[in-house]
């Protein structure tokens, strides 16, 4: 009896051991970053004040599309379908700003806390465009309704001026539009006639400068008061099928501007990445293999970002150099860069949001829930937020995120 008491001992405790090891494999597994980010319902983040990061919000009631981030990384927003959130992160509180009617297309917000969001609404079986302006309360400011669907907006970092670019209306123009942040319409450009959305919108931190850039060739650059310095045309997609086969993906011609106006960076379908001065002369252009999507400049446009189709990061000086490339072997929906060039941050089809340092290093990796669909920088780098196609919002502070230690 005392043997067969011992053997029976011994194989429950191999088979907990087993049980046991199957678990800590599955968990291991499972967890495929090395940053841990803690789930915030919005009730629980209104209520316990905290928003330390890292963590990250998935929202039960919409769908999470598209992201914005204040210039100092204290404020983030969220929307999907026809809702809205705001996170303020020194104050630990959310709020919802707005149940639209109209489905939200792009967003933007302020240093201040100013937010405009882009809209599609349909009047009389045809598609129009709603810009929305709110307060840093939450509180609707103003609307104005376009003549084709909001697909780009920008708000300047000091709140004072406003840019959005539309789809083509119902007599088929795209168009660029400047607001003061009162809702007074300022002025309003025709994009090129061939042109059926105007993809990519950027604005100078004071408002004193405007770019824009259409899904098939054109790249734009205007003054505060509506004068066009730059109208350049592109040799457009690499064949006439490119930008509706990848109309999601990659935005057409994407344009970045450096803080104070003197540089204007844009990667383009035409397999080229240029530099404009701001009176509109062509400093360079870099030639690839590939169509070139997403695009960023730092604050001093000393050094610039730009993505291939093919996931290949680009990064280049202000003198058109070519420093280094890293590649991903994914779709980057979604790049930007820190005010310094120190920090690259990338989102990708294959669910990795990647940090990349000013040399190229890869110095840290995330595993998201579903494919990263957008990804924000703070200017000084501190804090980086990004949205999957998971339906979740993440947030993190650079350590938690861009630590050699944490490679993947």
């Amino acid at each position: 009896m005392k043997l067969r008491e011992l053997i029976r001992i011994k194989t429950i405790f191999a088979v907990l051991l087993i049980i046991i090891a199957i678990f800590l494999v599955f968990t291991i597994l499972g967890h495929t970053s090395k940053v841990e980010t803690e789930e915030k319902s919005v009730g629980n983040i209104s209520s316990t004040n905290n928003l330390t990061p890292p963590w990250q919000f998935s929202p039960q009631v919409f769908y999470p599309a598209y992201l914005a981030m204040s210039d100092n990384g204290e404020i983030v927003i969220v929307s999907g379908s026809r809702l809205m959130y705001s996170f303020n992160v020194n104050e630990g509180t959310v709020q919802n700003l707005s149940d639209l009617q109209p489905r939200i297309e792009c967003i933007d917000v302020s240093f201040g806390g100013i937010t405009v969001a882009g809209s599609s609404i349909i009047v009389d079986n045809q598609d129009h465009g709603v810009v929305s302006c709110f307060d840093e309360n939450g509180k609707l400011l103003w609307n104005y309704t376009t003549g084709g669907t909001v697909s780009s907006i920008k708000i300047s970092s000091d709140g004072r001026y406003i840019v959005a670019g539309t789809e083509h209306n119902p007599s088929g123009i795209a168009k660029i539009i400047f607001f003061s942040v009162n809702g007074s319409l300022l002025w309003m450009e025709n994009a090129y006639k061939t042109s059926f959305e105007v993809t990519s919108v950027d604005i100078t931190p004071d408002g004193e400068y405007v770019a824009a850039g259409t899904d098939y060739n054109k790249v734009y650059l205007f003054s505060n008061n509506g004068t066009e310095i730059l109208d350049y045309t592109t040799y457009g997609p690499i064949d006439t099928g490119y930008t509706y086969r990848y109309r999601d993906i990659n935005p057409g011609q994407y344009v970045a501007l450096s803080d104070d106006g003197t540089y204007l960076a844009a990667g383009s379908l035409d397999r080229y990445v240029y530099m404009f001065s701001n009176n509109g002369t062509r400093l360079w252009r870099y030639k690839g293999e590939r169509p070139f999507c997403v695009t960023d400049i730092t604050s001093d446009g000393s050094s610039i970002v730009s993505v291939s189709d093919d996931g290949t990061i680009f990064f280049f000086n202000r003198t058109g150099s070519l420093l280094w490339t890293y590649g991903t072997e994914s779709i980057i929906r979604s790049i930007k860069t820190d005010s310094s060039g120190d920090l690259i941050v990338a989102g990708s089809n294959n669910s990795e949001i990647y940090c990349l340092n000013g040399s190229g290093d890869l110095i840290g990796n995330y595993t998201t829930i579903g494919g990263v669909t957008d990804v924000e920088v703070s200017e000084d780098g501190s804090y980086i937020s990004a949205i999957s196609e998971g339906g979740v919002l993440y947030f993190f502070g650079r350590d938690d995120l861009c630590n050699g230690s944490m490679v993947v």
